[in-house]
């Protein structure tokens, strides 16, 4: 809990984006950065101040890093870059690391995820586990492999309404 606390405190506003990629090939599908971008975008432009990237690929690190406006950047926060267990391909992370290591770290993930209001990720127990410990996520957060999932100017919408609300809860 400690280490979530310095990289995101309680009462931050912030969006939770996860991404999953190193094992999530073959039959099913990487989402690519690209469709997570209008999100941030809303959210950020409607009054958001931070957002939470868990990722267990370091090509998804190095793709926000290098291509996303700068603007957007400065408001990304995750892990850290260099101390976490990353894939760069498609082998999954807990083939890498030392088990207890790579299971700490997504926790951390899971429970940073849960601190946010609001969410955008696609079918993982990860992104499940935050709306377990977080059930206002359940009607805050767009599965983006959810063919009927909602759009990003609707999801700004929704992410303007809770923001100007005073008693909106993480």
């Amino acid at each position: 809990i400690a280490s979530v606390d310095k990289i995101l405190p309680e009462n931050e506003t912030c969006l939770g984006m996860h991404i999953r990629h190193s094992d999530k090939w073959g039959a099913r599908r990487q989402i690519p950065e690209e469709e997570f971008l209008p999100y941030v975008k809303a959210f950020l432009q409607r009054g958001g101040r931070t957002v939470y990237l868990a990722t267990d690929s370091q090509n998804v690190i190095d793709t926000v890093r290098n291509s996303w406006p700068a603007w957007m950047k400065e408001h990304i926060r995750t892990q850290g870059d260099d101390s976490v267990v990353r894939s760069t391909y498609q082998k999954p992370v807990f083939k890498i690391g030392e088990h207890h290591r790579t299971n700490t770290e997504v926790l951390n993930d899971i429970l940073a995820l849960s601190r946010c209001r609001f969410m955008i990720h696609g079918l993982s127990a990860v992104s499940e586990s935050a709306i377990y410990l977080n059930l206002n996520l359940h009607n805050r957060s767009v599965n983006l492999e959810d063919p009927s999932h909602m759009n990003a100017v609707t999801f700004g919408s929704m992410v303007r309404q809770h923001l100007k609300s005073k008693t909106v809860k993480p």
